[in-house]
């Protein structure tokens, strides 16, 4: 094999650094988690998602065998699904749900009892630290999720500076498009609760206005 042949080999199989200035490239090994490249081929992906690392002959699957292998998932990490139980990582227990990340982007930080839906907003403390809530005003539960319930919520929120959507507005679907109608007190099952520009001063005050000169609100939007 030439060593121009060679070079090039390990340029694919590696990857190289971006080189700076001078400097000469050096192949780099893309990083395996040691525990996942330690277990059979046939389980690292499932051992990495789901804790799943112990190739089972017998039954011909990967299994969850060990604690330790579900503590470090990315459903655990992810969803609470921290605990081995019967071959499977489930969840079970209030701390895995409060320290996942689904509680802090989506508020789903109550444990429910189901070991394969472990996790669920259910207080307005729940959706109140998430950052749906300060992003987009989704700060109480209703129905397994975080909504949008009163114009506090909405003005409080990322989308009110940024976009100048300040009050609440459900939204019904009407084949590809959402129609808004203005009802705050509409519940959650009547429609979609979402933040919108629902006049002029909220625009005003935005980001939207001041940077990108969309002052005025048309159809629930800044332009």
């Amino acid at each position: 094999m030439s060593r121009r042949l060679a070079a090039s080999l390990l340029l694919v199989l590696f990857g190289c650094d971006k080189p700076q200035g001078g400097e000469r490239r050096v192949p780099t090994a893309r990083t395996v988690e040691p525990r996942v490249a330690a277990v059979n081929p046939k389980c690292r992906a499932m051992c990495k998602i789901s804790g799943r690392c112990t190739w089972d002959e017998k039954v011909k699957r990967c299994l969850a065998t060990k604690a330790e292998d579900c503590r470090a998932s990315d459903t655990c990490r992810s969803s609470g699904l921290c605990t081995l139980d019967k071959e499977k990582c489930l969840g079970a227990s209030a701390e895995d749900c409060a320290a996942s990340e689904q509680c802090k982007s989506a508020g789903a930080c109550s444990f429910t009892g189901d070991p394969y839906k472990p996790c669920r907003p259910r207080t307005d403390a729940d959706c109140g630290q998430s950052t749906g809530c300060k992003r987009k005003g989704h700060c109480h539960p209703a129905q397994d999720r975080c909504v949008v319930q009163t114009d506090d919520d909405c003005r409080a929120s990322e989308v009110c500076r940024r976009d100048g959507a300040c009050v609440v507005a459900t939204f019904h679907k009407h084949g590809d498009e959402d129609k808004p109608h203005q009802a705050p007190s509409a519940a959650p099952s009547q429609g979609v609760p979402r933040c919108e520009a629902g006049a002029d001063a909220d625009c005003a005050q935005s980001q939207a206005c001041k940077q990108g000169g969309r002052c005025k609100a048309v159809d629930g939007y800044c332009r």
